[in-house]
């Protein structure tokens, strides 16, 4: 329960400190004089957060400090051990937010602590609901959160699987991409890798060809050159082996007749052993040259092939050569990874099954909770002025996602003869603030959150629906305690404690001040509601 609320320099308020009780606590004042920043505080104190234009002008920071009395046993301990915060005394819990220019400070019992920690403390101490909040009755999302609420289902072990599946299914698309993409990637890479390895290529290979093509381009040429300098060396009748023999007879007869020149007759014997076989490898060269034309198609073909493969692959053979080894490494890899993605997809059909087995049962709970609920919202709304109001609730099957396969709508009918619509199709907010006050009074019953702060839930009401709204505030604030920030009088008057929030002004400056009424200045600040003393005087005489 909330025990105190202690505002320092929050817009136009510069000090002020209001203690709460059990039940109803009313809280009114004329328009704009600050009521919204009692509600703003305590939203800072669930985690809200700080927009530094709140702090009072001329003042550096700002402080927010609320004292709530708690029960231990509440889910609330689990969340301080896990912060590491300890309890104060009497079980009381401290929540002080100090805002500054430069930082913001998050306090619980005197030790610092996160924004994400403020906010899961305050899921156990208030429920805020403000006239801004009607709208949000028409999502399906909150519809089907009331849903779980009433029923007490917890979907935590759901979202765990839930993210698990999502998990794995990230998991193969991150590792293996698209089926379709991996199926084309295996072809192209199939295809390049065939297409390189099966030509077959030899690190020197195009030199070699190209040299020869260059033979044989010039075949004839060759064959002349050849063939005359045999001619010249050995087989023609004026040969140089020939012209060399009969100089060697000539030469033999004249170092015979002088006994000298011996060296000159080896060096011409040499000559012409040498003019022998220079024309024999001449002779071999043009016999295993292949000259003829066909040779040269095989030629051009083979190079065609190594040109097309080096403009797809690489600028080099040994560049073709090093992508065809890496896009075999690459196909090998996919290849191999058929295993992995039937693992991952054993794992994924096993994970969703699990995930539909809780979500079969959520969805079983809610339906068993749907029709009583119904009936409990019904005769709240009932109460409340719609004496033959009716509410539905439907519940759809579709897709797994975070918060099961149910998709909730809450329909209604205001009044006798008329359709049952979607709340989606109702236009009057004050419809709306009525069935939100009866689902309040409802979930009232089965949550374990202290406190309920209404702003303006009674908007857009008057007359004896105002009296209806009154009386069942008073009725949810036997076992919870309550804070009303109302213009009603018809609310204002259930009210076990009345607070009036007023405006004024100091030394040039406005000051917000809040005060708690007896008995008989709570008649003076209903009669204000109702249009002054003068005119509650009249009304009374009349």
């Amino acid at each position: 329960m909330l025990k105190s609320l202690k505002i320092k320099n929050i817009a136009i308020v510069e000090d002020i400190t209001v203690n709460f009780d059990d039940g109803l606590n009313i809280i009114t004042g004329e328009t704009g004089a600050g009521k919204s920043v009692i509600t703003g505080s305590l939203s800072l104190i669930l985690g809200m957060r700080a927009d530094k234009s709140i702090i009072r002008t001329g003042e550096t920071k700002c402080t927010v400090e609320a004292t709530f009395s708690v029960d231990r046993n509440s889910p609330i301990s689990a969340i301080l051990d896990d912060a590491g915060i300890d309890w104060l005394e009497d079980d009381i819990l401290v929540i002080r937010r100090v805002i500054s220019k430069s930082d913001t400070k998050n306090i619980i019992n005197d030790f610092s602590t996160s924004l994400n920690t403020l906010g899961r403390v305050g899921n156990y101490l208030i429920d805020m609901h403000g006239a801004h909040d009607h709208q949000s009755l028409l999502s399906p999302a909150f519809q089907l959160s009331i849903t779980d609420s009433y029923a007490h289902i917890d979907i935590t072990e759901y979202q765990k699987v839930y993210r698990e599946l999502e998990e794995l299914k990230s998991t193969k698309f991150r590792s293996f991409g698209d089926e379709h993409e991996k199926a084309r990637r295996v072809d192209m890479l199939s295809f390049q890798v065939s297409e390189i390895f099966d030509a077959d290529l030899q690190e020197d290979e195009e030199d070699e060809l190209e040299q020869e093509l260059s033979i044989v381009s010039n075949a004839q040429r060759i064959y002349e050159l050849t063939s005359g300098i045999q001619q010249a060396l050995t087989e023609d009748e004026n040969s140089a082996f020939n012209s060399l023999s009969i100089a060697r007879t000539m030469l033999k007869e004249l170092v015979e007749i002088s006994g000298e020149n011996q060296d000159l007759l080896e060096e011409i014997q040499t000559a012409a052993i040498q003019a022998q076989e220079i024309s024999s490898s001449i002779a071999d060269f043009q016999n295993k040259t292949n000259l003829a034309p066909e040779r040269m198609f095989e030629l051009e073909s083979r190079l065609s092939l190594i040109y097309s493969l080096k403009r797809k692959y690489g600028t080099s053979v040994q560049g073709v050569l090093e992508f065809g080894k890496k896009a075999n490494e690459e196909l090998q890899e996919l290849l191999s990874l058929d295993k992995r993605i039937e693992e991952l997809n054993r794992k994924i059909a096993k994970k969703k099954k699990e995930l539909l087995i809780i979500a079969e049962d959520l969805s079983k709970k809610r339906k068993q909770a749907i029709s009583k609920l119904e009936k409990e919202i019904t005769d709240e709304i009932q109460d409340l002025g719609f004496n033959s109001g009716l509410l539905k609730i439907s519940q759809t099957e579709i897709s797994p996602s975070l918060t099961g396969i149910d998709s909730i709508d809450f329909s209604f009918a205001p009044n006798p003869g008329e359709d049952i619509r979607s709340l989606k199709a109702i236009a009057s907010s004050g419809e709306i603030s009525r069935v939100m006050l009866a689902i309040k009074a409802v979930l009232s019953e089965h949550d374990q959150i202290p406190t309920l702060v209404f702003d303006e839930i009674d908007a857009n009401v008057g007359g004896e629906i105002g009296n209806a709204v009154g009386k069942k505030l008073n009725n949810i604030s036997k076992n919870r305690q309550i804070l009303c920030i109302t213009h009603l009088p018809q609310v204002a008057v259930a009210g076990k404690h009345h607070f009036v929030v007023e405006k004024h002004i100091h030394n040039n400056r406005t000051q917000t001040t809040i005060r708690k009424l007896s008995d008989d200045t709570k008649k003076d600040e209903i009669s204000r509601m109702l249009g002054g003393k003068k005119f509650t005087s009249f009304l009374e005489k009349s």
